[in-house]
């Protein structure tokens, strides 16, 4: 048969990698980092630092089309004065590991999917809410009380940045990369 180059978005095919990556979105704050939570939802995040800055420090979660690209956000936590720097997705799902310089914090993701929804998801921290299109969505929300963890985990003893962060697939360690060139291995979820 014959191969298509990928550009034929009109004929239903899914659209080119140039015709995806023109499709951005802005959320008014530099982003930093990022993680998938379904083949059709991202989390994202970012910030300006110091509340003085006026730039929102928040972690969103916004939907993905092969058109559009991300989408308005479903849902959203405001991370105080710290600028979220790095994601990792824990493997079972349920929660996003966020780097802030040298500290990390945790939160939950959770789908919704009552058939009840009036379409409105409201976002974590002080003054957050914005709308849902569909019935079922994404909410975040800090959750490190029910781990029985600090709201912030202090990893270095010098908030070294955390350059990278990643789980193994079983969920079970936490690799971490520093500024330093060091590497640590954290068993999750102490």
């Amino acid at each position: 048969g014959k191969r298509s180059s990928g550009s034929e978005s009109s004929t239903g095919a899914m659209p080119s990698a140039r015709q995806r990556a023109s499709a951005g979105k802005k959320y008014g704050q530099p982003l930093y980092a990022s993680a998938w939570l379904d083949d059709r939802t991202a989390c994202v995040a970012g910030g300006g630092g110091k509340r003085s800055s006026g730039i929102p420090n928040r972690i969103l979660i916004a939907r993905v089309d092969d058109v559009d690209g991300l989408g308005e956000p479903e849902s959203w936590t405001h991370t105080d004065e710290d600028a979220p720097q790095r994601l990792a997705r824990h493997p079972g799902g349920k929660y996003v590991v966020c780097a802030f310089g040298g500290t990390l914090g945790v939160f939950a993701t959770t789908r919704r999917t009552d058939a009840s929804d009036d379409g409105v998801t409201t976002g974590v921290g002080a003054g957050a809410s914005s709308s849902s299109s569909s019935s079922s969505g994404w909410t975040i929300e800090a959750c490190h009380h029910e781990l029985g963890l600090p709201a912030r985990v202090h990893v270095t003893p010098d908030e070294r940045e955390v350059k990278c962060a990643a789980f193994d697939a079983s969920g079970a360690r936490l690799a971490l990369g520093l500024e330093s060139g060091e590497g640590k291995i954290l068993s999750w979820p102490s």
